[in-house]
């Protein structure tokens, strides 16, 4: 990032804030992420305001964030339903119907993970970005994997280890889903670059 020090991190807060209130809602979360991932771009290119870049972008990118954003919460009930069923199954077809579903999930949170990452920064309709998201997940696990696994971080804590997300969860409200997308900005940078400069 070209900005340092305390300005860093209170840019960091200002964002994850935003994005706090902009996802309470549900549904207008995609956009918020989308919103949040064009900011931090931007600043990471030394241009812009964290304020204004957010709403920009929350604004341009809402109608594709929430078609995605429902794809995604669609996908997995559908997916917690499907675990839910096949948990009490018996036999031999549980094991190959369980390896089925890890893989189904793996493919849904990868993919959600560059979606909202992908689709500020380029244009385009709608399905062409999910497309191209899933190809990138699918073709650069080792960064796809990091990302998803920071996306999900806040609620296998709270379901695993309920008392200590008590305890730092707030840290998640105020800095930790900036800091999560910042990181993930980092893994797929030189893969955006490359496709910025192939356009």
């Amino acid at each position: 990032m070209k900005f340092t020090g305390m300005e860093k991190v209170g840019e960091l807060i200002q964002l994850n804030m935003l994005f706090v209130l902009c996802s309470l809602p549900v549904v207008t979360a995609g956009a918020s992420a989308a919103a949040l991932n064009y900011a931090l771009w931007r600043r990471s290119e030394g241009m812009g305001n964290v304020t204004t870049d957010f709403f920009a972008a929350f604004r341009k990118n809402f109608r594709q964030a929430a078609v995605l954003w429902v794809c995604v919460l669609l996908l997995a009930a559908g997916l917690g339903l499907n675990f839910w069923l096949v948990s009490a199954w018996t036999g031999p077809a549980y094991f190959p119907a369980m390896v089925l579903l890890v893989v189904a999930a793996y493919m849904l949170l990868t993919w959600s993970a560059t979606v909202f990452l992908l689709l500020p920064r380029f244009g385009g309709a709608v399905l062409d970005k999910a497309k191209h998201a899933l190809i990138i997940a699918l073709g650069c696990p080792v960064r796809a994997l990091p990302a998803a696994v920071l996306n999900v971080a806040p609620f296998v804590l709270a379901l695993l280890l309920p008392e200590l997300f008590l305890l730092i969860g707030f840290l998640w409200l105020f800095l930790l889903c900036a800091v999560s997308a910042l990181a993930a900005q980092k893994l797929f940078g030189p893969v955006f670059s490359r496709l910025e400069r192939a356009a």
